[in-house]
């Protein structure tokens, strides 16, 4: 089983929505992050930003075996 990691969607002031992980850094120097019109559209691309450096990291050499591993619990922010 892998990491579990909290994924924080919320609505910000302009209206549209951000989904972020405050507390998981992978190799301590990604991070992930997504934005959209909607929590859909944020989710989805904070899935992409998962994928994005999951390819960085592969280009370098680096492990992403832990990537692979990944599980996301997605919390709606209290600013919704």
């Amino acid at each position: 089983m892998g990491n579990r990691v909290k994924v924080i969607i919320e609505r910000g002031a302009d209206g549209l929505f951000s989904a972020y992980c405050p507390d998981y850094r992978y190799l301590d120097k990604h991070s992930f992050g997504g934005f959209g019109d909607t929590a859909q559209q944020a989710q989805e691309d904070f899935l992409e930003s998962v994928s994005e450096v999951k390819d960085i990291c592969n280009e370098a050499g680096e492990d992403t075996s832990a990537l692979d591993n990944l599980s996301f619990e997605w919390v709606m922010g209290a600013s919704l």
